[in-house]
C-alpha cells in the first residue's frame, strides 16, 4: 500500500481528538485507550492486534486516521468528524473500520473533493454461519455516491459462495448433506446489512431422503428451516423436520407409523443426527402363533439382506456413524428387527422364541425355541386290594366317656400303579418362518415316559388311641414291605418338517420321525415307613372316616437283573420305504422310572379329602370290648380313687366290627346336639345300627361333555401358565382364548373372559356354560367397552427435553398409573390463547411490563412472544403439556408455548396412532361379540428424544421475563424480523 504525505500546513491538534496509541506488544505494559479499547472489548485482544498490526506502523508515521469507523447500519460512507478531519488533509489514508462484532480491519480510503471511494478490500470476518476450515473475509468497497457495498469471500476474496458451498457443504455446517443441486447463494453487503445464505435449496440426506432447506443470516442473526421426506420400506410416509443448533449442527426427528403386514402396530422414531440417518422403535406384534414386542431399526437394504441370509439379529447397540461427507450414491433404507416373542404352536406347546423381522414383515425364528419344561399327559393312578388284616388292642376304660387303648396290627394287600405319563425335555429348533419363500426345516424333540409297578405289600402298624362317644381316634406308625416288579416305557422321538426342491422348482415338504424307544423292567424289594392319624366314626356320626399320613421315606433293593429292549426308528411319512428299525438291549434306569411306590395317588369319595400321602383306609378293625361295669356310686373310700378293671388284650381277626362302648343317648356334642338327635338324623338318611356300611361306588365315567371340559381346562392351564405371575391384559387373553376356541376337538360354542375384580374369569360353553379358570389381571379392571392398552405407546419426542423432560415424563407416567391417561371423545373448544394471555397479564410484574414497553415490544410479544430465546422469529402455539386428546387438563397449569410446526405434526401423529389402536380393538371386539371401544387407557406412555430449548417457552420463563431479556439481547435483529 502506498501512502501520501500530509500537506505543508500543519493540522491544528488542539481541535483534533487524541490519537490512539499503538497496540502494545505482549511484552509491553500499559493499558490501551480510546478506539483501540473499544475494538478490544468488541472482538477481543488477539483479533484487534492482528487487525491493527499493519496500522500500527502506519500510525507511527501519521498515515492512519484516529478512531474506528462503524460500517454496520451505514448505507453510505460518511466518516465521523475525527476521521473526516483526518481525510480532509489527504487524498488517501488508512481508516480502521469494523462491522459490528463480525469483522474489523483497515481500509485505504481515497478522497476526491467531497467524495470518498474505496476499491474492494478484504478485512477479517468471523461469522457464526461459517464452520469450515477456510477463513472468510468481508470484501468492502465504496463506489459512486459513496454507497457501501460488499460480499464475503474466501482465500483472499476468491471463489463464488454458491460454488464453494456446493463443493464443500461443511463450510456452513452442512457437511453430511448433498447440496449438489444448489443453484445460487445470497451474498451481499448493502444498506448497512450483511445478507448471506441459501434459500429453498434441494438436499439429499444419507443418500436416501430428499427435501429442501433455507439457511439465511442477516448480520449476526441466523434463521433456518428445512424438512425431508421419509421414504423407508415398511414405514408410512413422514416428514423429517430439521433444526440447526447454535453450534451449527443440523439434526431432525420424525415419528412414523408402519406399513408392515397385519399384526404389527406402533411407530418408529426416524432421525438425522448430523452425520447419518437413524431410526428405531419398539412395536407390537400379534399373530396366529406369535405375540409380543420386537425392536425395529432402520438400516441399508444390503445390510438387512446380509443379516436375513445369515439368520442373524442386528447388534443390540449399533455402532455410531462415522464422520463422512455427503453420500452421492442412492441408498435404500428398510426396517429390520429382532425380539423375543411368545409362541403357541398348539394348546400344549408354547413358550418363547427369538425372531428376526425382515423388511417385508416376515418373522423367522433363529436359534432354539424354548417351550415349557414338561407336560403331564395323565397323573399317577393307584389300584389297591386288601387281602387280610388282624389287630391286637389293649383298652383301658374311662368312666362315662370311653376308652384309652394301644394297638398293633398287620395286614397284606396287592397294589398296582400306573403313571405318571409325562412329556419332558422338550426342544424345538430349526428354521421356522412366516416367509413363504423360505424353506421350513424344524424339529420337535421330547421324551415320552410311562412308568408302572405291581406287587404285594405287607403292612404293620402300632400306636395308641382314644374312644369317645363310639369314635376311635388313632395315632401311630406304620412299616411297609413291598415285593414286586417295576418298569417303564420311554420314547424320545424327533418329529420334524423339512422342505426340499431343486433350484427353480417348487419346494416339497415332508414330515419325518426318528428317535429311540426302550422298555425295561426289574423285580425289587422295598421298605418304607410313615406316621399316621386316623378317625373311625360310628354309623350315626356326621364326622367322616378320615386318615392322615406322613411318609418317612423308603428304599428299594433290586432282585436279580433287569430285562428290557430298545429300538431306533427313522421314517419319512408317506415314503414308499419301510421304517428303519434297529433293536438293541437296554438296562433298567432308575432315573427314568417315575412312579411313586410309597405314596398312593388314588382319591376317595367325600370324607377322604383330608387324606395325606401313603394312606390306606382299613375298614375291618375290631373295636375294644366295653369295660366291665363300674362299682356302684359311692363305693369308693374317702381319699382313695375308684378301682378300675384290669386291661384286657384281644387279638381280633378281620370281620365285622364288634360293638363299641355305647354312647349315652343324652350326651351332648360340641355343637349342642345330643347323640339321640344324630341317630335320628342318620336313620332318616337310611342308615341303621349294625348295618354294613355301604361300599363306595366307583365314580361313573365322565360324560363326553365333562371330558372335553377337562381337556379345555388343561389347555387353558398350559397356555396361560406364564400369566399366573405377571398377569394378562384383556386383548392378549382374548387372543389366547380364540386360538383354543377354534380347535374342533373341543366343540366349544364360546370361550370368553369376563371381569371378576382382580382376576379375569374364563367361561366355556358346551352345554351348559361353565367357569373354568381365573387369570390374574395386568393392570386394573376395565369397564364394559374399555380397553387397557399395555403396550408401549409413543408420545411425540419433543415432549421430553433438557428443560422440562423429567417433569413431563412424571406427569404422563403418574396419570397412566392413576388411569387418567386415556382417550375418549371430548369437546375441542378450549380457548387456550385467551386463557394464556389473561394469565400472562396477571402474572407479569409491572417493572417487567414497563421494561418491555421501553424496549419497544408489542403488546402481543409481551404476553405471547413471536421469537425464541436465540432471537429468531418463530410461530408458537399454546399447547397442552399432557395432550388434550389424552384427557390433559384444559387449564393454564397444563399450558406451554411450543413451536407451531411441532404442535401441528404431533397432533395428527397422535390422532392417527390412537385411531389405529381403536380400530384394532373394535375389530377384535366385534369378532368376540363385545361392545365397541369407549375409553382407551394407555398404561405405558413412552417419551423419547431431546428437543432444543429454542422451540418452547414455559410459564415460569414468561413469568420471570426471560423472553423480555431475549428481546433486549437480540433487539436489533428482531426489529427487522418482526416487521416482516
Amino acid at each position: 500500500m502506498t501512502s501520501q504525505k500530509a500537506g505543508p500546513k500543519p493540522i491544528n491538534t488542539a481541535r483534533r481528538p487524541e490519537r490512539p496509541a499503538p497496540v502494545p506488544s505482549p511484552a509491553r505494559s500499559g493499558t490501551p485507550a480510546g478506539p483501540v479499547r473499544q475494538l478490544q472489548q468488541t472482538i477481543g485482544n488477539r483479533r484487534t492486534g492482528e487487525m491493527l498490526k499493519a496500522a500500527t506502523a502506519a500510525d507511527a508515521t501519521g498515515e492512519t486516521a484516529p478512531g474506528v469507523m462503524e460500517l454496520k447500519g451505514m448505507p453510505t460512507f460518511v466518516p465521523p468528524p475525527p476521521i473526516a478531519d483526518f481525510l480532509k488533509e489527504r487524498t488517501r489514508g488508512n481508516v480502521n473500520v469494523r462491522f459490528g462484532s463480525l469483522a474489523a480491519g483497515q481500509l485505504e480510503v481515497r478522497r476526491v473533493g467531497q467524495r470518498y471511494s474505496v476499491r474492494e478490500q478484504a478485512i477479517p470476518l468471523t461469522h457464526p454461519l461459517f464452520t469450515g476450515a477456510l477463513a472468510p473475509s468481508l470484501l468492502v468497497a465504496v463506489g459512486d455516491g459513496g454507497k457501501i457495498r460488499g460480499r464475503v469471500g474466501f482465500d483472499g476474496g476468491k471463489g463464488n459462495l454458491a460454488v464453494l458451498i456446493r463443493k464443500s457443504p461443511d463450510l456452513v455446517g452442512l457437511g453430511a448433506l448433498d447440496l449438489s443441486r444448489l443453484g445460487s447463494a445470497i451474498n451481499t453487503l448493502e444498506n448497512g446489512a450483511l445478507h448471506l445464505g441459501i434459500k429453498g435449496t434441494p438436499i439429499r440426506m444419507g443418500g436416501a431422503f430428499t427435501g429442501t432447506l433455507t439457511l439465511e443470516a442477516v448480520n449476526e442473526a441466523i434463521t433456518f428451516e428445512g424438512s425431508a421426506a421419509v421414504t423407508v420400506r415398511g414405514l408410512a410416509s413422514g416428514s423429517l423436520e430439521l433444526k440447526r443448533s447454535t453450534e451449527g449442527i443440523v439434526t431432525g426427528t420424525a415419528t412414523v407409523g408402519l406399513t408392515l403386514p397385519k399384526g404389527f402396530s406402533g411407530n418408529v422414531a426416524v432421525g438425522w443426527d448430523g452425520r447419518a440417518i437413524t431410526g428405531e422403535g419398539k412395536v407390537g406384534y400379534t399373530g396366529e402363533k406369535f405375540s409380543g414386542e420386537v425392536l425395529l431399526r432402520l438400516m441399508e437394504k444390503g445390510a438387512a439382506a446380509r443379516l436375513e441370509a445369515a439368520n442373524t439379529a442386528p447388534e443390540r447397540t449399533p455402532a455410531p456413524a462415522a464422520t463422512v461427507g455427503p453420500r452421492s450414491d442412492k441408498v435404500d433404507y428398510v426396517v429390520f428387527g429382532e425380539g423375543d416373542l411368545t409362541f403357541a404352536f398348539t394348546d400344549w406347546l408354547n413358550g418363547t422364541a427369538h425372531v428376526i423381522v425382515d423388511p417385508r414383515g416376515n418373522l423367522t425364528v433363529i436359534g432354539k425355541i424354548t417351550p415349557q419344561k414338561e407336560f403331564i399327559l395323565f397323573p399317577q393312578k393307584d389300584f389297591n386290594k386288601d387281602l387280610f388284616k388282624v389287630e391286637a388292642r389293649a383298652s383301658y376304660g374311662i368312666p362315662v366317656v370311653g376308652n384309652i387303648f394301644i394297638f398293633a396290627n398287620v395286614g397284606m394287600g396287592a397294589f398296582a400303579k400306573l403313571g405318571p405319563a409325562k412329556f419332558y425335555n422338550i426342544v424345538v429348533e430349526g428354521t421356522y418362518s412366516t416367509d413363504p419363500k423360505k424353506a421350513q426345516n424344524f424339529t420337535i424333540q421330547g421324551s415320552l415316559n410311562i412308568s408302572a409297578a405291581a406287587g404285594l405289600r405287607l403292612r404293620g402298624e402300632a400306636g395308641a388311641g382314644l374312644e369317645i362317644l363310639s369314635h376311635d381316634i388313632k395315632a401311630g406308625a406304620g412299616v411297609n414291605a413291598l415285593a414286586g416288579i417295576r418298569g417303564y416305557a420311554e420314547a424320545t422321538p424327533v418329529i420334524g418338517y423339512r422342505e426340499k426342491g431343486a433350484e427353480g422348482e417348487d419346494k416339497k415338504g415332508e414330515f419325518f420321525i426318528r428317535g429311540d424307544m426302550e422298555i425295561a423292567a426289574q423285580p425289587f424289594l422295598g421298605l418304607s415307613g410313615d406316621l399316621f392319624v386316623e378317625i373311625d366314626a360310628p354309623w350315626w356320626s356326621p364326622v367322616p372316616d378320615k386318615r392322615w399320613t406322613w411318609p418317612l421315606g423308603g428304599k428299594e433293593w433290586p432282585i436279580g437283573g433287569s430285562f428290557g429292549v430298545g429300538a431306533t426308528v427313522d421314517y419319512v411319512f408317506g415314503s414308499s420305504q419301510a421304517p428303519s428299525v434297529e433293536f438293541k438291549p437296554v438296562e433298567f434306569s432308575a432315573e427314568k422310572f417315575m412312579t411313586d411306590l410309597y405314596s398312593d395317588k388314588a382319591t376317595g369319595g367325600s370324607g377322604d379329602k383330608g387324606e395325606k400321602k401313603g394312606a390306606w383306609k382299613e375298614k375291618n378293625t375290631r373295636a375294644a370290648e366295653p369295660p366291665p361295669k363300674q362299682a356302684k356310686k359311692g363305693a369308693a373310700q374317702e381319699g382313695e380313687a375308684p378301682k378300675q378293671s384290669p386291661a384286657k388284650a384281644r387279638v381280633t381277626p378281620g370281620g365285622p366290627k364288634k360293638a363299641k362302648k355305647p354312647a349315652d343317648p343324652n350326651a351332648r356334642t360340641a355343637d349342642g346336639k345330643t347323640v339321640r338327635q344324630y341317630q335320628a338324623e342318620a336313620e332318616k338318611r337310611g342308615k341303621r345300627p349294625g348295618a354294613k356300611e355301604p361300599e363306595k361306588k366307583a365314580d361313573k365315567p365322565a360324560t363326553d361333555v365333562a371330558a372335553r371340559m377337562g381337556r379345555v381346562k388343561t389347555a387353558l392351564d398350559q397356555a396361560l401358565a406364564y400369566a399366573e405371575k405377571t398377569g394378562i391384559g384383556l386383548n392378549e387373553l382374548n387372543t389366547v382364548l380364540k386360538s383354543i376356541r377354534r380347535r374342533k376337538e373341543y366343540g366349544l360354542k364360546e370361550l370368553k373372559a369376563r371381569d371378576g375384580g382382580e382376576n379375569w374369569i374364563v367361561a366355556a360353553t358346551l352345554n351348559p356354560t361353565q367357569d373354568l379358570k381365573t387369570v390374574k389381571k395386568k393392570g386394573k379392571a376395565a369397564a364394559a367397552g374399555d380397553l387397557y392398552y399395555e403396550k408401549p405407546f409413543p408420545i411425540p419426542s419433543y415432549k421430553e427435553h433438557a428443560g422440562a423432560g423429567a417433569k413431563h415424563k412424571t406427569l404422563y407416567t403418574g396419570r397412566a398409573k392413576a388411569d387418567k391417561l386415556f382417550h375418549e371423545k371430548r369437546d375441542r373448544k378450549t380457548g387456550q390463547v385467551g386463557k394464556w394471555e389473561s394469565w400472562a397479564r396477571q402474572n407479569l410484574s409491572e417493572p417487567l411490563k414497563k421494561k418491555a414497553a421501553d424496549l419497544g415490544m408489542s403488546d402481543r410479544d409481551i404476553v405471547r412472544p413471536r421469537f425464541n430465546r436465540a432471537g429468531e422469529k418463530m410461530t408458537f402455539h399454546i399447547d397442552h403439556i399432557v395432550e388434550y386428546q389424552l384427557q390433559g387438563d384444559d387449564e393454564t397449569e397444563n399450558y406451554w408455548m411450543l413451536r407451531g410446526s411441532e404442535n401441528s405434526s404431533s397432533g395428527s401423529t397422535l390422532k392417527a396412532a390412537i385411531a389405529a389402536v381403536r380400530t384394532e380393538s373394535d375389530k377384535k371386539r366385534k369378532e368376540d361379540g363385545q361392545p365397541a371401544t369407549v375409553k382407551i387407557f394407555f398404561k405405558n406412555p413412552v417419551l423419547e428424544g431431546n428437543a432444543e430449548d429454542t422451540i418452547y417457552w414455559r410459564k415460569s420463563e414468561i413469568k420471570k421475563g426471560d423472553h423480555i431479556a431475549a428481546y433486549e439481547k437480540h433487539r436489533d435483529s428482531l426489529k427487522n424480523q418482526l416487521k416482516e
